[in-house]
């Protein structure tokens, strides 16, 4: 599995969250958990079907980064939001200025892709939660969207990501709220 190196400025679809990205080692995947697939549709109705569409598949595109690799701008945390899909859901950071989707905060960083300026993108190294996927992989059967050395290779990065604070925005700082599942269809 491959990283690359990103460095790059970020922003949410309006423009008021403005942030950068110095990474030595993103990784970026394709994700078909439900709750990934959740918030990312709950926000798309919010904005008005605004957002980038989900893949084929229904998977999200994100970029694994360590949280010291990520800083919005000082105006820019005003407009920053937390969300949760359920109760003991990973908290989800999004600009409520637009509802752009910027990052699901845990170990490390999963940075939605998307603001990110295409020409910079890493490539996708892997595809995970295939089993949640909602079509079939064109690449891969669904079952081996995931090897065994992605499972070590994301226990390394998680096991690096231990004890890093928290530093792009403190997401204990602000109400967080439960969004619902959106309904099928809506």
């Amino acid at each position: 599995m491959k990283t690359a190196s990103l460095e790059t400025s970020i922003s949410c679809m309006c423009g008021k969250v403005q942030g950068v990205v110095k990474s030595p080692s993103a990784l970026r995947m394709i994700c078909h958990c439900n709750d990934d697939r959740n918030q990312y549709t709950a926000l798309n109705q919010l904005s008005g079907n605004k957002l980038q569409p989900l893949d084929p598949c229904g998977g999200v595109d994100l970029t694994n980064i360590f949280h010291n690799e990520i800083k919005f701008d000082a105006d820019s945390k005003k407009y920053l939001r937390v969300m949760k899909v359920s109760e003991t859901g990973v908290p989800r950071v999004y600009a409520g200025c637009c509802f752009t989707p910027m990052y699901r905060s845990g170990k490390t960083v999963l940075l939605n892709t998307n603001i990110v300026p295409e020409d910079v993108r890493p490539p996708v190294a892997i595809r995970i939660m295939g089993r949640e996927a909602t079509g079939p992989h064109k690449l891969h059967k669904v079952q081996d969207s995931v090897g065994y050395g992605w499972g070590f290779s994301m226990i390394g990065r998680m096991w690096t990501g231990l004890g890093q604070k928290e530093t792009a925005f403190d997401v204990t700082s602000v109400q967080q709220e439960i969004v619902p599942s959106p309904k099928p269809n809506a």
